[in-house]
Parts: C-alpha cells; structure tokens; sequence
C-alpha cells in the first residue's frame, strides 16, 4: 500500500512543481530541479527497500542518480561562482534526469521491465 502513494506523491510533486510560475532566478531554477530530484532519489531507495526494483533496474536507476548528484553539484558551484548560464545548462541536464528517472521508478513499480 505504502508503495502506490509514494509514487504518486512523487508523481504530483513533478507535475506540481511543473505547473507553477517559472522561477525568476536560476537559483530558484536549480532549487526547483534539486528538490525535483531529491524527491525521486527517495523514491528510489524506498522502493529498493521494498524489493520492487530489480537488479538491472537498479543499475539504470543508480547510473541516473550519480549523473544527477554530478550535474547538481556543478550547477550549484557554477552559481556559487556567479556563472548563471552555466548553471542553467546543469539545471536542464537535471530536469532530462527527472524525466528519465520519475519514468524507470514508475516501469519499475508496474514491473514493466
């Protein structure tokens, strides 16, 4: 039962976040991406926890989320460094990972793959 919430939560949050005002800043841009993507790493590790995900999947997924927490820290170092275009350029390496990933939990929760 826990299982179906948790995607579903996970799900809203993307779509909600996707149906707000764009950010006005590239730090509101990456604090968005980041949350997005914190939100499905959760996900991730609460269906391992649960045995749902299956070992190639885990491989896709695991491979998904280093490319993420990679593309994250450079984006936050590019602002941190005041190189805003740069960290927009991360910020859209995150938000294909979003996409990517929200789309290997959910095959993985129906047993698709």
């Amino acid at each position: 039962m826990r299982l179906p919430i948790l995607m579903t939560l996970a799900i809203g949050l993307i779509v909600g976040c996707a149906s707000l005002t764009a950010p006005d800043s590239p730090a509101q841009a990456l604090a968005y991406a980041d949350s997005q993507f914190a939100a499905l790493v959760h996900t991730a590790a609460d269906l391992r926890e649960q045995g749902a995900i299956d070992a190639q999947s885990a491989e896709e997924i695991d491979a998904l989320i280093q490319r993420g927490d990679g593309a994250l820290a450079s984006a936050w170092r590019a602002l941190g460094d005041d190189k805003p275009d740069t960290a927009m350029d991360y910020v859209r390496v995150v938000n294909h990972l979003v996409v990517d990933l929200a789309r290997h939990l959910q095959e993985a929760r129906n047993g698709s793959r």
